[in-house]
């Protein structure tokens, strides 16, 4: 499974945002600073080189998919809150890919993003 839009095949190379996260999305309309801690998982979006928007979209749906790639996840319509789309998560194996889809300036866009370091079974 290589999805359009993967990008961070290693850490070596993925821009670190302000918050200790990583910044996704290149050659998307913006981007985001994931940002993990423990089973809770933060979407900051962001310019590329990490700061705030002053403009962002007002939900988001995002997917998780596990190392065990038959588990994932998904909710709809996560709201901005607090300057992030938060998601908490409860799988058996570490993540292998995110995946956030969001509307703004009447565009849709989805940003795929391989965890650094992941590698599928």
């Amino acid at each position: 499974m290589v999805p359009m839009g993967l990008n961070a095949q290693t850490t070596e190379g993925v821009a670190k945002g302000k918050r200790g996260g990583y910044i996704i999305g290149e050659e998307q309309q913006i981007n985001f600073e994931v940002v993990t801690n423990g089973s809770t998982l933060k979407f900051y979006p962001c310019s590329a080189d990490g700061v705030s928007l002053t403009e962002a979209p007002a939900v988001a749906d995002i997917t998780i998919i596990a190392i065990e790639t038959s588990q994932k996840l998904t909710q709809n319509e996560i709201p901005l809150k607090d300057g992030s789309f938060t998601m908490e998560y409860n799988l058996d194996y570490p993540i292998y890919m995110y995946a956030v889809s969001y509307t703004m300036n009447g565009k849709t866009d989805t940003v795929k993003f391989r965890v650094p370091g992941a590698q599928a079974r």
